[in-house]
């Protein structure tokens, strides 16, 4: 792949994914979430304070309805919430540091 096209021409042709993002709470992040679920690429989720995301999609006209949010916060523990609620953390991790991840 050389050109953008062919990225956004790629992410058309696959099925829809999960996009986690971790302590999402700043203007940039909000804003390339929801122009990715916009352009049909995935379904995402953010992590963080939910009165920052509020305040975001508030300032960017942006319909707070289209993320899942977990309210996290903690810029850690959302980062620590994001990363194994995408299982991204192996078994062995999460046992070795069962004390960072949010219990259920």
């Amino acid at each position: 792949m050389k050109t953008f096209d062919e990225v956004y021409e790629l992410l058309k042709a696959n099925p829809k994914r999960r996009l986690a993002v971790a302590w999402g709470v700043d203007e940039h992040s909000v804003c390339a979430a929801s122009m990715a679920i916009d352009a049909g690429f995935c379904e995402a989720t953010l992590y963080g304070d939910r009165k920052m995301i509020e305040a975001v999609c508030a300032k960017e006209n942006i319909d707070i309805n289209k993320f899942s949010i977990m309210d996290v916060p903690v810029e850690l523990k959302a980062i620590q919430a994001a990363l194994f609620r995408s299982r991204g953390l192996s078994r062995a991790w999460h046992y070795r540091h069962r004390e960072l991840v949010p219990r259920r």
